[in-house]
């Protein structure tokens, strides 16, 4: 048995409170062992007690943390939903089957890994320039708004990806099956993806390097500004706009089976454009 919802917050007060809701057969356990606070929830009731009724209820656990007394958070989510609000510190969690929130967090270190279930990332930031963050889902959407990232790891298997609003040093996805959208993207060095099956969908994204590749999908992009652009399908098309000149890029690419606007052009710029599909089309347009 396990909690159905688990509500983790800041505020800015001295101790830690506890607050759940039980009835005679359920009842929650609060402890704290060499520093670590444990909630464990036990189920009171008989095996007969359940034999001819139907229970919907949903149990919850909020926790309501000082702010600031509190650096480590170290999460064991098991099938819960768990929300996280206004909390500091460093993050490792860990998950199986339930969706898990954040919002107005900022940790240094950040590792978040759930098994299955979606994850939904708000106003947040993790850690510091230089460190790293790994977000993995197994089976589940991945959604990250209006936040700030370093050097950061998704890795997505079975969902979808939505980027909005964020700023990240490095990013790196590996995705199997899903799609992938960013939007009103920053990042200050690269971008690299790989996808097995799913489109790949950017709007306003600016890096220093961009490079995809991928089996079955489109890669769609407007007004993208990146000085290395590296994008591979197999069997998917590219298609969009460039924020620069034509003359600005080296270009190189193929179509084996589709049409390719691009050509054979080849310009002397500093920047790099290559673009590879074997059975889609090419189709890229520059904005200057």
């Amino acid at each position: 048995m396990h909690f159905h919802r688990v509500e983790i917050s800041g505020y800015s007060g001295e101790k830690v409170r506890v607050t759940y809701s039980e009835d005679l057969k359920r009842s929650c356990s609060v402890s704290v062992e060499n520093g670590v606070l444990k909630v464990d929830y036990k189920y009171g009731s008989k095996w007969y007690d359940n034999l001819f009724s139907i229970n919907i209820a949903t149990y919850v656990v909020n926790i309501e943390v000082p702010q600031g007394q509190i650096q480590n958070f170290d999460i064991d989510a098991g099938n819960s939903d768990v929300s996280l609000e206004s909390l500091n510190g460093s993050l490792k969690y860990i998950g199986k089957s339930g969706r898990v929130s954040m919002e107005d967090c900022a940790f240094s270190d950040f590792k978040l890994e759930i098994d299955s279930g979606d994850i939904s990332i708000l106003n947040s930031t993790a850690g510091q320039s230089g460190s790293s963050a790994v977000i993995t889902s197994g089976y589940g959407n991945i959604y990250i708004d209006n936040s700030v990232f370093p050097n950061t790891q998704i890795k997505n298997t079975y969902g979808n990806l939505k980027l909005t609003e964020d700023s990240f040093e490095n990013l790196s996805v590996d995705a199997k099956s899903g799609n992938i959208r960013f939007s009103s993207i920053k990042v200050s060095d690269t971008i690299e993806s790989k996808r097995a099956y799913g489109n790949f969908i950017m709007e306003d994204v600016s890096c220093r390097a961009l490079i995809d590749a991928s089996d079955n999908g489109d890669v769609k992009f407007d007004n993208l500004t990146s000085d290395y652009i590296d994008l591979k399908s197999k069997n998917g098309n590219i298609r969009g706009n460039i924020n620069g000149a034509q003359t600005e890029y080296i270009i190189t690419s193929n179509s084996k089976y589709g049409n390719n606007n691009l050509g054979s052009a080849v310009n002397s710029g500093d920047k790099r454009l290559n673009a590879e599909t074997d059975s889609g089309n090419i189709i890229i347009e520059f904005e200057k």
